[in-house]
């Protein structure tokens, strides 16, 4: 489909003590995200180190190798401190010298909520245009390493803490994620699955589907190409049902590709959970198993499903067998079990008098609907509950 999350784009920092994934914010920081963007799209993060480490502060990389040699950058760019994001723990902002509009490549990343860096009326301000969203624990490692004095920088960790590659992050559009959660990536659709990422402007990108995992496209993975006319693109491709590890590279480079961004696409339906139970509680005519009762409130179900597959009670109002839009949804509720096949319960349901087909279906994390299972034929009637009939007595 066509909707992506393209101003939310992700970028994996992969360093020597483990990787950080940071979620940019281009709503807020446009101008920033894509100024980034441009250092990370063109590699020139690769072979840089975090060249500046204060504990209880923050750590700043982006702009030395490890010889402390600075790297030419591109022109600064116009300050977005202002924005209204904050410089909380794990967020990320721009460097810059006492000059608010002079922010290049480096940036730093808050190990404590600096909020005196943030903007106001009398303070320029840092600006914030991204957060860790993993790898949070990898930010306090380089924040424990010993520093010193290097060639006239203080505070430079005496072991280089190298920056090996910068790389965006593959999204699929949520519209696409089918199932319970929209960031799972796991779906039962195979066709116009929109893939969104970043990319140098005026570059071609090819999308594979990394079948061996070697980060380069062999015969036959090769999905798509992408003509990057902006920051970020977007393309719609096809899967068969499997595990996929969708990545984009430069198209004829021998540059690195992007992290894989790892689908699976489900079309199997679950099988259908077992026939509902009332509870014998509930059930209070002349049997406690024949499903005939005059509760109207507080009705209790119970079964068997998948666990991890959400369950649909509903009343089959057509005695179709299906699951469709014109029947009563009861409830849908969670499948507790530690593993395998586990039971689900409702609780405190209600129904007129009448006669009811009480079916249930199961929903896996692709979003698959399991047939329907067999009915709960359940009459709901008027008269006296079991507790109201009078005791029999015998004499002596």
């Amino acid at each position: 489909m066509a909707t992506t999350r393209t101003t939310q784009q992700t970028v994996t920092l992969s360093t020597s003590l483990g990787p950080i994934t940071i979620t940019l914010d281009g709503d807020k920081a446009p101008v920033t995200v894509a100024n980034f963007l441009s250092y990370v799209n063109s590699s020139f993060y690769s072979g840089t180190i975090f060249h500046r480490v204060i504990p209880g502060f923050m750590i700043q990389g982006g702009g030395f190798t490890a010889s402390m040699a600075q790297k030419q950058t591109l022109a600064a760019i116009t300050s977005e401190a202002s924005n209204g994001l904050s410089n909380l723990r794990g967020t990320l902002a721009m460097a810059r010298t006492s000059d608010p509009n002079s922010a290049t490549a480096q940036f730093f990343i808050n190990l404590e909520d600096n909020t005196r860096l943030d903007y106001s009326n009398s303070n320029d301000g840092y600006t914030v245009f991204g957060r860790v969203s993993s790898g949070m624990e990898i930010v306090d490692r380089i924040a424990e390493v010993t520093t010193g004095n290097v060639v006239g920088y203080s505070d430079v960790p005496l072991q280089p803490v190298m920056i090996a590659s910068a790389n965006p992050v593959l999204d699929l559009a949520a519209a696409d994620d089918s199932g319970s959660s929209s960031q799972d990536n796991i779906t039962r659709q195979t066709s116009s699955l929109t893939i969104s990422g970043s990319g140098q402007k005026g570059t071609t990108l090819t999308l594979f589907d990394d079948v061996n995992n070697n980060g380069v496209v062999d015969s036959s993975e090769a999905l798509a190409t992408v003509a990057v006319t902006g920051s970020s693109w977007s393309k719609d491709i096809a899967l068969k049902a499997g595990s996929h590890a969708i990545r984009s590279i430069v198209s004829g480079s021998s540059g690195s590709a992007s992290m894989p961004l790892i689908i699976t696409i489900d079309t199997t339906a679950p099988a259908a959970p077992s026939l509902p139970d009332l509870d014998s509680a509930d059930d209070d005519g002349s049997s406690y198993k024949d499903n005939i009762t005059s509760k109207k409130t507080g009705l209790n179900f119970s079964g068997l499903a998948d666990f991890g597959a959400p369950v649909t009670l509903f009343v089959d109002k057509n005695g179709n067998g299906k699951f469709e839009s014109s029947d009563k949804t009861l409830t849908t509720l969670p499948v507790n079990a530690p593993s395998g096949v586990g039971q689900w319960r409702s609780a405190d349901l209600a129904l007129a008098i009448g006669s009811y087909s009480i079916r249930s279906v199961q929903t896996d994390m692709a979003g698959n609907v399991s047939a329907a299972s067999s009915p709960l034929n359940l009459s709901i009637v008027s008269g006296p509950k079991r507790a109201d009939l009078p005791l029999l007595s015998f004499a002596g």
